[in-house]
């Protein structure tokens, strides 16, 4: 059995017979989780890293 680390091909994981496990239906559980309630307000647009404030 092989693993598809970091492929994001859909094709040739399929045609390479790569282990996949079609999750779809749990996408709206994901959106409704706390851990989407991500603070991008440290992300400068340059793409440059920025100090960010302890939000605690």
């Amino acid at each position: 059995m092989k693993f598809p680390y970091s492929i994001c091909d859909f094709y040739k994981l399929i045609t390479n017979d790569f282990f996949y496990v079609d999750r779809t239906n749990r996408i709206p559980l994901i959106e409704k989780a706390v851990i989407l309630n991500w603070d991008f307000s440290s992300i400068d647009p340059t793409g440059e890293p920025r100090e960010t404030k302890n939000r605690a």
